[in-house]
């Protein structure tokens, strides 16, 4: 999810800016709460999807307050969503990934020495946070084990050289794991099926971002064949594949009767956000990353 996960905000309504920001400071807030401080300098947007559609299926109330930033504690204070379980849990995911995310750098050849050194001064900090609030939360006991597991069953994957759609399917049980841990019956399926689809979605989109790098260090990419980066009739038919999953998530999104705000939100990160992510990816010789598809 990292990276790649964030609304459009230019086609927000001004209510539903000041609602996704304060949900983002609500995180922050609720990181500092569980005790998993060492996460802080990795806190960014992409995380908010996952909260903002787990509140949105389980009915979570929204309770808004205004605080300092501790960041900023000279300006005025800014509205952020009161501590809760799901971004108490959202927190936990976010630091169980981003700790996967430092162990697979340091087995890539590519990371620079720089980030190799920050992730072994920063890592066993992080891992020290997780394995604390996995102990104080006993519900959360083995979702940590189940990732790394995951994930590394994808590491061996990747080795043998595995095709897209299996690779995709891999990360797919991963996120639909994280979205759907501790709910059940409905809720649970709902969240389930963002997850699967949101995780093959981002496997191809970061396997495309990556081409020409892996292109020239020689790195294993299930894009690549035989060395050679995709035409643009592959690029086009991946862009189809693209929105077919975002269509199928916006499917998700209509079978959810959910608080009007936070669903559209996640309305705009679906139908707006992840489309215009993927267009300078999918076409770089069209514009930037800053380019927004019309």
């Amino acid at each position: 999810m990292l990276g790649y996960v964030k609304c459009d905000e230019g086609e927000l309504l001004v209510k539903h800016q000041r609602l996704y920001r304060a949900v983002y400071c609500g995180l922050c807030h609720s990181i500092r709460v569980t005790g998993m401080h060492a996460l802080l300098p990795f806190h960014n947007y992409d995380f908010v999807f996952l909260a903002l559609f787990r509140m949105l299926v389980t009915g979570e109330p929204l309770s808004l307050e205004r605080d300092r930033c501790f960041l900023h504690p000279f300006r005025k204070g800014k509205q952020r969503l009161c501590h809760n379980p799901t971004l108490a849990y959202t927190a936990f995911a976010a630091l169980v990934l981003t700790v996967e995310k430092m162990r697979d750098d340091l087995l890539d050849s590519d990371v620079s020495f720089s980030r190799r050194c920050m992730i072994r001064l920063t890592l066993p900090r992080l891992i020290r946070a997780l394995r604390r609030y996995e102990k104080n939360e006993s519900q959360m006991k083995g979702l940590s084990e189940k990732v790394a597991a995951l994930l590394a069953e994808g590491r061996e994957l990747e080795k043998a050289s595995a095709e897209l759609d299996i690779l995709c399917e891999n990360f797919a049980r991963c996120l639909s794991l994280l979205f759907s841990f501790g709910t059940s019956g409905k809720e649970a399926r709902l969240l389930s099926g963002m997850g699967d689809l949101l995780g093959r979605y981002l496997y191809t989109l970061d396997a495309l971002d990556d081409r020409e790098k892996d292109l020239k260090s020689g790195a294993f990419n299930p894009v690549l064949k035989n060395g050679v980066l995709p035409s643009d009739k592959a690029l086009c038919q991946m862009d189809l594949v693209l929105s077919f999953m975002l269509g199928e998530m916006k499917k998700i999104l209509d079978l959810v009767e959910g608080e009007p705000n936070l669903l559209a939100i996640c309305e705009n990160i679906i139908g707006r956000g992840l489309p215009a992510t993927a267009h300078p990816i999918l076409n770089p010789e069209r514009g930037d990353k800053n380019e927004r598809p019309v």
